[in-house]
């Protein structure tokens, strides 16, 4: 099973976090292969100047370059985040939020803070284990429902947007939707 970790936020700290995070995980869990997956704004180069360099030595991590979302989400199963809009474009594919890490001297980012299901959070590499094995036992059926729930959520948080509401925010701000 793959776990795509994506750092789309580009403050050093949080891709530092993340990254740590990501290897305390790998090896927590070798039968996963983690993709870790930084912002488009940061370069590979600069991210990697950023973590350890165990994250490029250890054997069931790899990065994402030169991929799509898309393919990443295709080939993983659940998506750790901290803060990221992939989130929503995840949960449409089918892969299941978790949250993490959390912790009393991390701001909490979560955009899915009030999802009930088809979202966990998880604050160690212990955690996220248990996560990944009750991800892994939770019958089809259940995982289904929780997942059909997530969908309906993500799409009332982006519903469409009417051409009326859109000239109201114009006209808000003192432009003419009508003008050029």
């Amino acid at each position: 099973p793959y776990s795509l970790f994506p750092q789309h936020l580009t403050i050093p700290s949080e891709v530092k976090a993340l990254s740590a995070f990501a290897l305390a995980c790998a090896r927590q869990i070798p039968s996963y292969t983690f993709v870790l997956r930084f912002h488009p704004e940061i370069t590979m180069a600069e991210a990697l100047r950023l973590v350890s360099a165990d994250l490029s030595r250890q054997p069931n991590i790899i990065f994402s370059e030169h991929r799509s979302l898309d393919e990443d989400c295709e080939r993983a199963s659940v998506l750790l985040s901290r803060g990221s809009s992939a989130v929503i474009y995840a949960i449409l594919r089918g892969l299941m939020p978790i949250y993490g890490p959390v912790g009393a001297s991390m701001l909490d980012w979560n955009p899915l803070f009030k999802l009930a299901v088809w979202h966990r959070r998880c604050s160690t590499p212990q955690e996220m284990a248990e996560c990944l094995t009750a991800y892994e036992q939770m019958p089809q059926e259940q995982l289904k429902g929780e997942w059909e729930q997530a969908v309906r959520y993500i799409q009332d948080y982006t519903g469409p947007v009417a051409d009326d509401r859109i000239e109201e925010i114009l006209s808000q701000v003192g432009l003419n939707g009508h003008e050029s």
